[in-house]
């Protein structure tokens, strides 16, 4: 969260009594003006950063209007979805969200987004079901794995059935997904660094635009 606020002293010092009374108008729409543009400005950098951000995550960064009597407006990255993008914004590390592990993709097919196809219907859940998969540490890497064999042209397949209705032994392993108890991110988008910036900039020139606006409209 970032609060801009009005800093026009220097200013109003040179100004009379009547164009005085219209500098609180003037900075609520110039703080009001700049909020919006940083915020567009975040959504662009996020589109940058990010793997290819859902218009749910985009509509994450948000703000909070100026008055006459409250000389600030803030923006701000929406509380339910601070609960991902904080990782995203600030780094850090992030502990297992279920008693296996964080689950981090290896070797399963991804969605457009980079994330698990079918997750949330239990993509992972009817992994672990299936024959031919377990849950455990191999060599030192603990995940879901897969048990088959890889042809001479390198596809990996699960192992045949014998008449019999048993399966032939299974040559090889593939991870699919490994567990992590803990996630590290790295900060990848500098959400104040970004705010700072261009609303010290912004902020100046839409201040002098509606003061113009304002004393236009007391002539």
């Amino acid at each position: 969260m970032l609060d801009v606020r009005a800093d026009i002293k220097e200013v109003t010092r040179y100004l009379d009594r009547i164009q005085r009374k219209k500098v609180p108008e003037a900075a609520a729409n110039a703080l009001n003006q700049t909020v919006w543009y940083v915020r567009g400005k975040e959504q662009q950098e996020a589109k940058k950063r990010l793997h290819k951000p859902t218009k749910f995550t985009l509509n994450a960064f948000q703000y909070k209007k100026a008055s006459r009597s409250r000389p600030w407006a803030t923006v701000f990255v929406e509380s339910k979805r601070w609960k991902y993008l904080q990782y995203q914004i600030d780094g850090g590390t992030r502990k297992k969200r279920s008693d296996k592990g964080e689950a981090v993709p290896v070797n399963i097919p991804l969605n457009d987004r980079g994330n698990i196809t079918g997750r949330k219907g239990g993509k992972i859940l009817k992994l672990m079901k299936r024959p031919d998969t377990f849950i455990g540490n191999v060599k030192g890497v603990y995940g879901l794995w897969q048990r088959g064999n890889i042809s001479a042209k390198g596809k990996f397949s699960m192992a045949r059935k014998r008449k019999n209705g048993t399966r032939a032994q299974a040559k090889n392993l593939k991870l699919l997904v490994r567990l992590e108890q803990t996630v590290s991110y790295k900060k990848r988008l500098d959400f104040k660094g970004i705010a700072k910036r261009h609303a010290n900039k912004r902020f100046p020139w839409e201040f002098k635009r509606q003061m113009a606006r304002a004393l236009a409209s007391a002539k």
